[in-house]
């Protein structure tokens, strides 16, 4: 079995040097680091989590709580933390919430029982958690990075989406097609925020808030926009455009709209959020806004990395990444509208 020590001798360096190298130190310089790091995983090496362990008390595990994998989304999400964390030699556990208290907080209890050497929190969390999460990381005392659960956390390093720059890139993009009638749908376990976020900026952009037009599934995922657009194309007056609170949503909700008979996007244009990979492959290719995953994973391990080398301290700190809109086939100016004349703006497909 290949050992730290045979790495520490082909690279000319000290077994300590490795090992910080492979734990990401910033003692260590990027060049160094990368080369020590490819040296260990041309050798296949494997850390040795029980000797780690005896030596200095560590796991060499992080556990990762999520809500669900039901969603490609949050399915990347675990890849790409999954990634980012084997890059620097450790392992982790996950468990799955499924937005139930007593399984968010079975799962801490696991952390913590397995001498997790930290913990990453994915949202969103059920609302006993969200209100409860400061009292329990101070309880369990783990370095913790929490990842797309709140607008702002002061009690420890959070990682979120920027969903203000998202959707006001959307009402951008769909005003200048000449929509006034925007929708949104979302379901009961979503993320709230999106909505409240879309209901804000609606006055920024001069587009009247029509109640009728937010409708709000309550099963999960697919099956929640598929209900929810069955409730919307039940009333007279409809939205041109419909927004969904996540791609997957969207994909129960285009069923809907291609059950009553419309077409996308000449009857009813849809956007959808995430930018799951599904969204490219759908009979009509969803526009959506992407979420930078690796980015967010890269800063949600990068920050925990950082606070465990310096023993839980340093101020926690806020950071925001920035999503894109990704144009694709379900969007166009709604039926007698005129589309503005724009600016040609960056746009992927």
């Amino acid at each position: 079995m290949v050992t730290l020590k045979d790495i520490a001798e082909i690279c000319n360096v000290s077994v300590s040097t490795v090992s910080r190298a492979l734990a990401g130190s910033q003692l260590i310089g990027a060049a160094k680091q990368e080369f020590i790091r490819d040296t260990a995983r041309r050798l296949h090496y494997v850390p040795n989590i029980s000797a780690r362990t005896l030596a200095g008390g560590k796991s060499g595990t992080i556990g990762l709580l999520i809500m669900s994998v039901e969603s490609n989304y949050y399915a990347s999400i675990v890849q790409s933390i999954g990634r980012e964390l084997r890059e620097l030699a450790y392992g982790f556990m996950v468990a799955i919430g499924d937005y139930d208290y007593r399984n968010e907080l079975e799962a801490l209890r696991s952390f913590d029982g397995r001498n997790m050497d930290g913990m990453i929190l994915v949202g969103p969390f059920s609302e006993q958690l969200n209100d409860n999460l400061p009292k329990l990381l101070d309880l369990f005392s783990r370095p913790s990075v929490i990842v797309q659960a709140f607008a702002r956390c002061d009690f420890a390093t959070h990682i979120t989406m920027d969903d203000k720059a998202g959707i006001a890139s959307i009402l951008e993009y769909l005003l200048d097609m000449g929509h006034k009638k925007i929708g949104f749908i979302t379901e009961r376990q979503s993320h709230s925020r999106r909505l409240e976020t879309f209901l804000s900026l609606l006055p920024r952009y001069g587009v009247e808030h029509n109640p009728a037009f937010i409708k709000i599934g309550n099963s999960r995922f697919e099956a929640g926009g598929y209900e929810a657009m069955n409730a919307m194309l039940e009333q007279e007056e409809r939205p041109t455009v419909i927004l969904f609170n996540s791609d997957n949503i969207a994909i129960g909700g285009l069923k809907s709209v291609l059950e009553h008979g419309l077409k996308v996007p000449e009857d009813l244009s849809l956007v959808g959020y995430d930018g799951v990979k599904e969204a490219a492959y759908l009979p009509s290719p969803l526009t959506t806004v992407a979420q930078p995953v690796n980015e967010m994973a890269r800063l949600a391990v990068a920050g925990l990395i950082q606070r465990l080398e310096r023993g839980y301290k340093g101020e926690h700190i806020n950071l925001s990444v920035t999503p894109r809109l990704v144009i694709r086939s379900t969007t166009a100016p709604p039926k007698n509208g005129n589309a503005r004349a724009v600016e040609e703006r960056s746009v992927s497909r």
